[in-house]
């Protein structure tokens, strides 16, 4: 069996546990560049809470830092976040799951775990639920 087999990558996580995580660890650690018209600051993505949009300037919510407008949209960030578990939650917003602490259902509300609330529109909330079970 060669070793890009996809049986070959089962044995390999039965034979060590830790091998996901570890993969999952590697992407919380990558960074991203973020630009404004008069400086670039490079964020590592597990420090990123949230993405919104406001002013026509994509608004970056970090952890412990003061938040950040770039000139992107946020399709562009989607687009390029969407594999390391953040999420469209609303058109005018994107969520790390590693950030969200509760979920209301009755009120579409997420809160971060920062306290700020988001609401999760009625046609993605399917989608956000399943994102977010395979997060943790």
């Amino acid at each position: 069996m060669k070793p890009g087999h996809p049986a070959h990558s089962a044995e390999r996580s039965e034979h060590h546990p830790g091998f996901f995580s570890f993969a999952r660890q590697r992407v919380q650690e990558k960074k991203i560049m973020l630009r404004s018209k008069s400086e670039i600051r490079v964020v590592a993505l597990k420090e990123i809470i949230c993405l919104q949009v406001g002013d026509h300037l994509a608004i970056v919510y970090i952890n412990s830092k003061p938040d950040f407008s770039c000139c992107r949209t946020l399709d562009a960030f989607e687009a390029e976040l969407h594999e390391f578990d953040f999420c469209r939650v609303h058109d005018n917003c994107i969520v790390n799951l590693h950030h969200v602490e509760r979920f209301d259902i009755g009120c579409n509300l997420i809160t971060m775990n920062d306290g700020r609330t988001l609401n999760v529109s009625r046609r993605r909330i399917e989608a956000f639920i399943e994102r977010l079970e395979r997060s943790l």
